[in-house]
């Protein structure tokens, strides 16, 4: 279970510094603290990383998506890339991805690993992937 959830955890934490993650799972390997003092903390690193000034959509990816969209982890679609995105656009359509990235879809958690980002600067993200497309 400790392997699965730092595996999630990764996910979760992706966009932040790689010492950052080295020292939570530290701390999880030697029970040191809990699972839910974990979470609390990436929420909190969210919340404190975030500012009260819009992200662009490329921020946004930059900063949250790209851990995942840039490689397609868990069948995410990857940013430009017509093929990933195109049927998904063409069967739900882009105000259902805007949604389902909002509320959370099949292994993408409510709004990826940007939980502080606005609905818009969610949209912003996902305009920036499917530009050119």
């Amino acid at each position: 279970m400790k392997k699965t959830f730092l595996n999630s955890c990764h996910h979760l934490c992706c966009n932040y510094n790689q010492n950052i993650r080295i020292i939570i799972g530290a701390l999880l390997k030697t029970n040191i603290i809990s699972v839910k003092t974990v979470l609390a903390a990436v929420v909190f690193s969210g919340y404190v990383s975030a500012n009260d000034n819009s992200k662009s959509g490329e921020e946004v990816y930059n900063t949250s998506c790209i851990g995942c969209h840039s490689t397609g982890v868990l069948g995410a679609p990857k940013a430009k890339v017509t093929s990933d995105w195109q049927p998904l656009l063409d069967e739900k359509g882009f105000d259902t991805l805007w949604k389902n990235s909002i509320t959370g879809v099949k292994a993408m958690p409510p709004k990826g690993a940007c939980g502080l980002c606005s609905d818009d600067e969610i949209k912003a993200a996902i305009e920036y992937m499917i530009d050119g497309i």
